[in-house]
């Protein structure tokens, strides 16, 4: 219900008393508009916003799955010629390599879904704030592909490994910061608009895995670290446009509940 209305249909119970409706109002929203009524419809807000977090959750999975982040099929891919200090020596390394088939981020769920801040104005009919969701990616493990060749020569030794195996992110989180409208002519119901930010992932670590061979591995090993600086921008604009889009969404279908 429109709190001035309550408020005038209380007021004209009143009126037998001589009570004047508009003064009574005006000094009412004076004396809790910067506290009394503001922190009942925050209040509001919060708790409707803290709502959504158990329906995204709830939705989430077969959401990413159904949007084609999971798997991503296409995301990385490099030819290259440059020098490279190996292990043996300093020498030209021919290489190509393609990272593809990113899965996981179906496990994705929501950690926090806080406001931080929120503000009326003056009338009461429309707020604004601002807050956060953290997530994080714990119920399968993110994992990519990675199928390549390099060839190189130290001295008189010749060498075309197949860099083939797959790349693990440790740990991955994020954070998505979002901003809000608040229509609030309804004070029992607020109608809220959230736009996401863009979004932060971080990380422990990325971890590649080439098999058991132990050689090969040791050889190879600061081209696999050349590898893994090249691509992770390509791997976290994957990861932050994907999901951010998607959480815009979800966040409104929620809302909408």
């Amino acid at each position: 219900m429109n709190f001035r209305l309550f408020f005038l249909i209380l007021c004209g119970l009143l009126q037998f008393q001589n009570y004047n409706c508009k003064i009574g109002y005006d000094n009412l929203i004076n004396e809790l508009n910067s506290d009394g009524v503001t922190n009942i419809i925050k209040n509001m807000v919060i708790q409707e916003i803290d709502q959504t977090k158990d329906n995204i959750n709830k939705n989430i999975e077969p959401t990413i799955v159904a949007a084609g982040l999971d798997p991503i099929e296409q995301i990385y891919s490099k030819k290259g010629y440059e020098e490279i200090e190996m292990k043996l020596c300093t020498t030209n390394v021919g290489y190509k390599y393609e990272v593809k088939n990113l899965t996981g981020l179906r496990g994705l769920e929501i950690d926090e879904l806080v406001v931080q801040e929120f503000y009326l104005n003056e009338k009461l009919t429309k707020g604004e704030g601002s807050g956060y969701i953290s997530f994080v990616f714990e119920k399968y493990p993110i994992q990519l592909k990675i199928d390549g060749k390099a060839t190189g020569q130290c001295s008189y030794i010749k060498w075309n490994p197949d860099i083939d195996g797959y790349i693990q992110i440790i740990n991955l989180q994020g954070i998505l910061p979002f901003e809000m409208v608040v229509d609030t002519t309804s004070v029992d119901d607020p109608k809220i608009e959230p736009q996401v930010q863009t979004i932060q992932i971080t990380y422990d670590r990325i971890e590649v895995d080439l098999g058991d061979n132990t050689l090969l591995n040791y050889l190879v090993e600061p081209l696999t670290n050349e590898i893994l600086e090249e691509m992770k921008p390509a791997i976290e604009t994957v990861i932050s446009e994907g999901i951010g889009g998607l959480m815009q969404e979800l966040f409104e279908l929620a809302l909408q509940d």
